[in-house]
C-alpha cells in the first residue's frame, strides 16, 4: 500500500542550495540531473517502502517519534513515517558531515 510523501521547507531549500553549489563549481546539466534525480527516486521509493531505512538512534526522550535515516552519497535525509496516516514527512535533508545540533 503507497503512503503519501510530504517534505517541509528545509528540504526544498537544501535541494536549491546544493544545485547552486553543483552549477557554481562547474556541474553540467546532466550531472546536476543526475544527482536530483537519484535523490528523488529515493524519496518516491519511500512511498512504497517507508521502513526501508534504519531509526535514527536518539537519547533517551528527545523524541516522541521514530525518526529514520536515509543515506544518499554524502547527504543524510531524515524522515518519520506515520501509519495511521500512511504518510511519510520528510523533515530536513543535509550534509553528512554538518553538525546534527545545528
Amino acid at each position: 500500500m503507497t503512503y503519501r510523501v510530504v517534505t517541509s521547507p528545509d528540504v526544498q531549500q537544501t535541494l536549491d542550495r546544493c544545485t547552486e553549489y553543483l552549477v557554481q563549481n562547474g556541474a553540467g546539466p546532466d550531472r546536476v540531473h543526475h544527482w536530483l534525480s537519484g535523490i528523488f527516486d529515493l524519496i518516491d521509493e519511500l512511498a512504497e517502502f517507508p521502513r526501508r531505512y534504519p531509526v535514527t538512534p536518539t537519547p533517551p526522550g528527545d523524541l516522541d517519534y521514530e525518526l529514520r535515516r536515509a543515506v544518499y552519497g554524502d547527504y543524510l535525509l531524515f524522515y518519520t513515517v506515520s501509519e495511521s496516516e500512511r504518510l511519510v514527512t520528510i523533515l530536513t535533508f543535509r550534509h553528512g558531515m554538518r553538525d546534527t545540533k545545528s
